[in-house]
């Protein structure tokens, strides 16, 4: 339904007086059908007992005393309940 009241504004409009102002669009990087995505935080450095995230699963590779690396990198964007690999 959208394409179709997206081609009709599009041809009725300029009829009407009104002019598409392209520069005040905006460009996303997601639409509203996306999946929300969270970002990954930091865990390097932390003792992998105080490791955890309310949006993500944690799987804790090793038996350091430290987070050495982790998987997804930092920043990254995950969907809720993926998984984010630690290593000690």
């Amino acid at each position: 339904m959208g394409p179709m009241v997206r081609s009709f504004l599009s041809d009725a409009l300029p009829h009407l007086g009104v002019e598409r102002d392209i520069e005040s669009q905006m460009d996303l990087d997601y639409t509203w059908l996306d999946p929300l995505r969270y970002p990954v935080p930091n865990f390097i450095g932390m003792h992998p007992s105080d490791v955890r995230h309310n949006q993500f699963t944690i799987k804790i590779i090793g038996d350091g005393d430290v987070v050495i690396d982790q998987l997804p990198r930092v920043g990254s964007r995950l969907q809720r309940g993926k998984t984010i690999i630690i290593l000690t």
